[in-house]
């Protein structure tokens, strides 16, 4: 059975932004709309999915690894080759994990990065950050492993590990000359102002997604199925009335909206590919971001976008 939903579309719980965005950010105490438990039992994830017939993630890409023990240690690459390479992310501790790839203002110190991932607020600096990927980990509700395709530029980056516990930042080197290797993308899918540009139909199956943000401010995508193809207004109803701000217009069914995945933040100019797989059937995309000095998420502006897989 579902969990009800509990969004508070108008308070951004600050420490979400950066140590669970893709679970909860935009939730007041990082408390609900994409917390634990609220995927029902038929939900298909992207790293579950068997291989389509070109390899993903390509082979022969340097590789980032960066694994999360038990005992709350982190180990990380200290040093990749930079360009196009393969995020390899894993946990094995029995709660959530969000785990980023930043590169930070030269005005920002090594203690100013592990005070950020230890605080309850957002720091400044993440606006002006270089936010190359932003994946999560949560037992029971993905895998343990996710591998994601991104870009580094040569230079000094930060692995930052956040969870229930104190959160870790490790400083890893891009080294060497950019190589750039083209990644074909079965879906693209771009970030613009307050919008996603998209297709409007999907194959189902496992499919690559490249996600790329064009807007100064920062992204992400959060993904939930419903049993009828819905409008904006439609969407955010639901998301309302799950806040119990609002009753949901007549016909919406507040349990029916699920849970489905979807791509951590990433700055500017960044993107990001991973595989997904969905079965037939409606959906849509909403960010629940804000712009810097405001506390009004995104998706309350209209960045939603309904999209059919067949």
């Amino acid at each position: 059975m579902n969990t009800p939903l509990e969004i508070d579309l108008y308070r951004l719980d600050r420490r979400a932004v950066l140590r669970n965005l893709a679970l909860a950010a935009g939730v007041a105490g990082g408390s609900a709309i994409l917390g634990r438990n609220l995927l029902g039992p038929d939900a298909a994830f992207a790293q579950d999915a068997t291989p389509t017939a070109q390899e993903f993630p390509p082979a022969g890409l340097p590789l980032l690894e960066v694994s999360v023990l038990a005992d709350f240690a982190t180990t990380v690459s200290p040093e990749v080759q930079a360009g196009t390479l393969t995020l390899r992310a894993s946990s094995a501790l029995e709660g959530y994990c969000d785990i980023l790839v930043l590169q930070v203002p030269d005005d920002v110190s090594d203690a100013d990065v592990e005070a950020a991932v230890n605080s309850d607020g957002t720091p400044e600096f993440l606006f002006r950050s270089i936010i190359a990927a932003d994946i999560s980990i949560e037992p029971g509700v993905t895998p343990s492993t996710i591998e994601a395709v991104i870009e580094l530029a040569p230079g000094t980056w930060y692995v930052a590990v956040v969870w229930d516990g104190p959160g870790s930042a490790t400083k890893i080197q891009a080294v060497g000359e950019a190589v750039t290797v083209p990644i074909e993308a079965d879906v693209d899918v771009a970030y613009d102002h307050w919008d996603f540009s998209m297709p409007a139909e999907i194959a189902a199956g496992p499919m690559v997604w490249r996600v790329t943000n064009n807007d100064p401010v920062l992204h992400h995508m959060i993904i939930f199925s419903y049993p009828a193809a819905l409008n904006d207004e439609q969407v955010q109803s639901l998301l309302l009335a799950g806040e119990g701000m609002a009753s949901p217009e007549a016909g919406l069914d507040l349990d029916s909206m699920i849970y489905r995945g979807g791509f951590g933040m990433i700055s500017t100019g960044q993107a990001m590919c991973q595989q997904q797989e969905f079965d037939p059937g409606y959906y849509f995309a909403v960010c629940y971001l804000s712009d810097p000095g405001s506390e009004t998420p995104h998706v309350m502006l209209g960045m939603i976008e309904s999209f059919t897989v067949a």
